[in-house]
């Protein structure tokens, strides 16, 4: 069990991850994903070869936010018109660049996700009937909340989360009570998986294309309008689903020993 200090640390940087990537700020994403996953490899409590194994999925999930926010401070279309927006698209180095770095995000995060999960799948042995109702219940909340602005109004969707935060805590409360920390760590399993599955098909969608002489380029030209909500909802999620992982992992080695 962390401490209060250490809980509050890891709060604290997983908030100025949320803020860096609401607002765009590499250093304050980057950082504060880079003190979190620190403070989740620190648990001397937990035995050195889960340790390993959890340090090891970390600092992939790391490399993987470090290379995706490496390029923040000079984006493609920052201070360029359209012309050389167009020259950039066409250039094929420039879109190996793009493929490589969306390739390495994707791999990255693959690799910490499947070091994870084989740790939950190891450590849950003999209580793998815990599995289904987390999974179900993690995707099924997950589509919900992608819906919840089709509800129009404010309060509307205000009430919408606040019922589906609390039926999906309902459902894993009881699970919990069943299983102990395998559903949580079933769950944070489920939301890398979604996290590693949006990587690889953006890195899939941006593969170099061979430009074919006489096409006409057309450049969607993207506007500031405000933060990035899409974004911070991306960090918080992988750094929530990290810490459930992690800390589920560590409370389940710790039972076993």
């Amino acid at each position: 069990m962390l401490s209060r200090t250490t809980l509050s640390l890891l709060a604290g940087a997983a908030l100025i991850a949320v803020l860096g990537g609401l607002f765009g700020s590499a250093p304050a994403t980057g950082g504060g994903c880079l003190v979190a996953f620190g403070v989740l490899a620190a648990q001397r409590s937990v035995p050195l070869r889960i340790r390993v194994m959890l340090c090891a999925g970390l600092a992939l999930l790391g490399v993987a936010v470090v290379r995706y926010v490496w390029d923040w401070a000079d984006p493609m279309g920052g201070g360029v018109d359209t012309a050389e927006l167009v020259a950039r698209i066409k250039d094929p180095a420039w879109q190996r660049a793009r493929f490589q770095r969306d390739l390495l995000v994707a791999g990255c995060l693959a690799a910490g996700f499947g070091i994870l999960a084989g740790t939950t799948v190891y450590l849950s042995r003999g209580r793998l009937r815990a599995v289904p109702v987390p999974v179900a219940a993690t995707l099924m909340a997950m589509v919900a909340l992608v819906l919840v602005p089709v509800l129009g109004s404010f309060t509307n969707m205000v009430v919408g989360t606040a019922v589906l935060v609390g039926g999906y805590l309902w459902v894993m409360r009881r699970a919990v009570r069943g299983y102990g920390a395998v559903p949580v760590a079933v769950a944070g399993s489920t939301v890398l998986a979604t996290v590693v599955w949006q990587a690889v098909d953006l890195a899939s969608r941006n593969r170099p294309r061979p430009v074919e002489p006489g096409v006409f380029y057309a450049v969607a030209v993207a506007v500031d309008t405000g933060p990035d909500v899409e974004l911070a909802v991306e960090v918080g999620l992988l750094l929530l689903a990290a810490s459930a992982v992690v800390l589920a992992c560590g409370r389940l080695s710790r039972d076993r020993a």
